[in-house]
Parts: C-alpha cells; sequence; structure tokens
C-alpha cells in the first residue's frame, strides 16, 4: 500500500526523473516513467477525494482488484476529476492527447527496444503532462 503524502512526494520525484530521461534522450523511458507519474498522481487523488490514508485502502481481494489498476480512464473515475478531465471538461483536449498515446496495457512500454518515441513525441507528450499534473495539484 502507498501512503497518500508517498504518492504526491513520487509524483514530484518522478517528475524530476523524467527530465533526467529526456536530457539523457531515453525516449522509451522518458514515456514509460510519464505513464507512471500520471498513475502516481490519479492515485494520490483518489485518496483526497475518497478520505483515504493509502491506495489501496484496506487487504481485501475484492478491494484490491478494483483499485489495482493501470488504466488512466478507471482511475480517471476513482480520483473524481472526471469534470475536467472528461468529455466536455476543460482539460479534455489536454487529457485526450495524453492518453491517445497509452492505449492498450501502457506499462508494456518499459520492455520496448527503439519503440514508437521520439524527441518531438516525447516533448509533445510531455508539454500535456505538465498541463495535467499542474491542474491535478489544485485538487490534493
Amino acid at each position: 500500500m502507498a501512503k497518500y503524502e508517498d504518492l504526491k512526494t513520487i509524483t514530484d520525484a518522478r517528475l524530476q526523473t523524467i527530465q533526467t530521461l529526456i536530457d539523457a534522450k531515453d525516449w522509451d523511458m522518458t514515456a514509460y516513467m510519464m505513464g507512471c507519474v500520471l498513475e502516481y498522481a490519479l492515485k494520490a487523488t483518489a485518496c483526497k477525494t475518497l478520505s483515504l490514508s493509502s491506495y489501496p485502502p484496506v487487504k481485501s481481494k475484492k478491494i484490491e482488484t478494483f483499485f489495482r489498476t493501470h488504466e488512466f480512464d478507471s482511475l480517471l473515475i476513482i480520483s473524481g476529476l472526471l469534470d475536467i478531465f472528461g468529455s466536455g471538461g476543460s482539460f479534455f483536449g489536454n487529457w485526450s492527447a495524453f492518453t491517445q498515446e497509452y492505449l492498450g496495457q501502457w506499462t508494456e512500454i518499459r520492455f520496448e527496444v527503439g519503440g514508437k518515441w521520439d524527441e518531438i513525441k516525447t516533448n509533445s507528450v510531455y508539454n500535456e503532462l505538465k498541463v495535467l499534473i499542474s491542474e491535478i495539484k489544485k485538487r490534493w
């Protein structure tokens, strides 16, 4: 279980990791880490929204199955941010521009070698992530 405050700290730490990876021109790992950052931020927000001290909240098979997900759309619902990132929300365009690059099992990016990421695409998606994280932090 990750504690609420730890998820916020990890989000900020991995944002710094992203910049290091960009500087090293490691586009595939940067892409993976950007997905992780959004996941950590959404899980932290879910803790805040649901008044939970950790994520997942308790040791229960049924609850853990519901909360143990890497799917951004599921995490969006759990986080309570659908009003700003969902269809009709003021940041839906940013959400769509980011998440369209992470279809399917996005966590598999970490196993790709010479994947579909390059400097232009990575920087574009990173700019969207910065907007998303800025808005998410307003709800922490």
